[in-house]
């Protein structure tokens, strides 16, 4: 039986902004795959969208932004928050400075980081999609 979706998100383009030296999150995105596996974006606010058995939508939230300079989170913290399986071990080194069960080696990487990177910025909402950027 065909039916009807309403569809209201917030974030597609913009990124739910990080504080105090945090990164910003993650956009927000809606999909609607057909039963015959033809893809479609759908726009941030759209009423009334066709769908039909078989077909799927996908609603993929915005994450939020952080607070506080990732490379000042307590070591263990990071640890723990990896077991959790709520950082990636990539993500804890890339983001973090954090090698894992090793302080010296965290100490030097965040060193390296911090000297890389510079002081962070006070807050952080990303960049906008080329296709929104400003005409130059």
């Amino acid at each position: 039986m065909p039916a009807r979706s309403p569809s209201t998100t917030i974030a597609r383009f913009s990124r739910p902004g990080g504080s105090g030296g945090a990164k910003h999150g993650g956009r927000s995105s809606k999909r609607i795959i057909r039963r015959d596996g033809t893809r479609e974006d759908l726009p941030s606010k759209i009423d009334n969208v066709p769908v039909k058995a078989g077909d799927r939508l996908l609603f993929r939230s915005a994450g939020a932004g952080g607070w506080g300079d990732p490379l000042e989170r307590p070591a263990w913290k990071v640890e723990r928050d990896v077991r959790w399986r709520l950082v990636s071990e990539e993500s804890a080194r890339r983001d973090y400075g954090v090698v894992l069960r090793e302080a010296a080696a965290t100490e030097a990487l965040r060193a390296q980081l911090h000297a890389e990177r510079g002081q962070p910025a006070r807050f952080d909402f990303g960049e906008l999609p080329d296709s929104l950027a400003a005409p130059v």
